[in-house]
C-alpha cells in the first residue's frame, strides 16, 4: 500500500509554488521597469498570463507536477494531456474575467464577473475545508479534475532524509521564541547600574543643586527629540515630555531615582547605597517629587 501524503508535504508544495510564482514575476518586472508605464500597466495582465502559462509548461506539462511538488519528491500519478489542457484553460479563464473587469463598463456584466470570483472562493474555500478532514486535495482543481498525488520513487531513492537536521531546526525555533518572550522582561538598566555601583573605579558624581529649566519654542526633549507634550523637569537643565520621563523612571525600582545621562553632572540615587552613613539626612529628595515638578 502507498503512504499517503502529508497535508503539511502538500501546503509546503502550494505554497513554493507561490513563492516561485512571486519570484519569478518580480524578475520579469524589474526587467520592463525602463519601459513606458503606460504600456506595463496595460499589459501587466497579459504578463502575468504568461508567466502562468510558462511555469505550468515546463513543470506540470513536461514533468507531471508543478516545481513546489518536484522539491518534496511527489506528483500527480493520473494526469493526461486533458487535463493538463483543462489547467490552461482555467488560467486563461481567470485572466478573462479580470480582464473584463477593467475593460467594460457594463454594471451587469462587471456584477456577474464579480459573483463568478466569488463563487470561486466559496468554493475553494469548501475545498480547503475538506481538505483539512480528510488530507486530500488541497486545490479546488485537483478536486474536480481527481488528480492524486503520489510519492515519486526515484526521486525518494535518490534524497536521504534525516531527522536530526529537523530536531536541531525545531530545538531552535523553540529557543528562538523563548528569547522573544523572556529578553523584553529583562530589565537592562536595572543590571547595567548594579555592576556599575559594584564597580570600585567608577567614575564619583556629584550632586549638585536643581537647575531651573527654561521652556523655550525651540526646546526639544532629550529623549524623543520632539517638541516636549506636558513638559516636566527633573531638576537638571533639561525638559522632557510627561510620558519620556516616566519611562524612564519606570526602568528603575522605586528607591532610586534618576541620573542626568545628557550632563552626568546631576544626580540623584539612593542614599543608603551612595552617601557614607549619618549623611543621607543631608539630602532627601523622593522620586514622586521630582515627576511631579512640572515647569509650567
Amino acid at each position: 500500500t502507498k503512504s499517503p501524503i502529508l497535508r503539511v508535504t502538500q501546503m509546503n508544495a502550494i505554497y513554493f509554488d507561490n513563492q516561485i510564482y512571486k519570484m519569478l514575476l518580480g524578475h520579469v518586472q524589474d526587467c520592463l521597469k525602463h519601459f513606458h508605464p503606460q504600456y506595463t500597466q496595460l499589459l501587466s495582465n497579459e504578463v502575468e498570463l504568461c508567466m502562468k502559462f510558462a511555469i505550468l509548461w515546463f513543470s506540470i506539462g513536461r514533468c507531471d507536477s508543478t516545481f513546489g511538488q518536484k522539491l518534496l519528491c511527489t506528483k500527480y500519478e493520473n494526469i493526461t494531456p486533458a487535463k493538463k489542457l483543462v489547467l490552461g484553460i482555467s488560467l486563461f479563464v481567470e485572466y478573462a474575467v479580470d480582464k473584463l473587469q477593467l475593460l467594460t463598463d457594463n454594471m451587469l456584466l462587471n456584477n456577474t464577473a464579480m459573483k463568478l470570483k466569488n463563487l470561486i472562493h466559496f468554493c475553494q474555500f469548501l475545498n480547503i475545508s475538506i481538505f483539512l478532514r480528510n488530507g486530500l486535495k488541497p486545490r479546488l482543481l485537483e478536486r474536480i479534475l481527481r488528480l492524486n498525488l503520489s510519492h515519486d520513487e526515484l526521486k525518494i531513492a535518490q534524497r536521504q532524509y534525516n531527522s536530526h537536521y529537523m530536531m536541531r531546526e525545531l530545538l531552535w525555533d523553540s529557543f528562538i521564541e523563548i528569547l522573544i518572550y523572556v529578553l523584553p522582561l529583562v530589565n537592562y538598566h536595572k543590571m547595567k547600574r548594579s555592576i556599575n555601583h559594584l564597580n570600585p573605579f567608577r567614575q564619583k558624581l556629584v550632586l549638585s543643586k536643581p537647575i531651573v529649566a527654561q521652556l523655550t519654542i525651540n526646546t526639544k526633549c532629550p529623549h524623543c527629540n520632539e517638541s516636549p507634550i506636558i513638559p516636566h523637569s527633573m531638576g537638571c537643565a533639561h525638559v522632557f515630555c510627561y510620558i519620556c520621563l516616566k519611562l524612564m523612571t519606570s526602568r528603575y525600582e522605586k528607591s532610586y531615582a534618576l541620573l542626568c545621562i545628557w550632563k552626568r553632572n546631576f544626580y540623584f540615587s539612593d542614599m543608603s547605597s551612595i552617601y557614607p552613613r549619618g549623611t543621607r539626612s543631608q539630602v532627601r529628595i523622593s522620586l514622586s517629587n521630582i515627576i511631579h515638578h512640572s515647569i509650567i
